[in-house]
């Protein structure tokens, strides 16, 4: 299974679609095993340099905390084998992302760091 970052144009920052689709696969793999092997990804320079900040109000911050987490949670939990293939910087939740995983291919050139 793949997942691959692809909003380049804005330096692959984790959208809440974007985020919705990976705690969906997830879940859905959680009940009906078919991989063995998560691999994530990110095409253009960077590999991720964050996450789409929406919430502006108390009850929109709390839902985007709680994905973040769903998401994480359910990262660490799966039985999927994960390899982050981090092919450039990788900022904040893209950092956060790559160390979930259970192994970590970082470029040589790329800066990993939270702001």
């Amino acid at each position: 299974m793949t997942f691959t970052l692809d909003n380049a144009e804005h330096g692959n920052q984790v959208s809440g679609a974007m985020f919705d689709a990976m705690l969906a696969t997830l879940q859905e793999e959680a009940n009906r095993p078919s991989a063995r092997v998560l691999r994530v990804r990110a095409r253009g320079k960077v590999f991720c340099t964050g996450r789409e900040r929406a919430g502006r109000d108390v009850e929109s911050l709390r839902n985007e905390a709680c994905r973040i987490i769903e998401v994480k949670r359910s990262l660490r939990t799966s039985p999927l084998i994960s390899v982050a293939e981090v092919q450039g910087d990788a900022f904040g939740f893209g950092f956060g992302l790559a160390i979930l995983c259970d192994f970590v291919l970082v470029a040589e050139h790329a800066s990993l760091k939270f702001p």
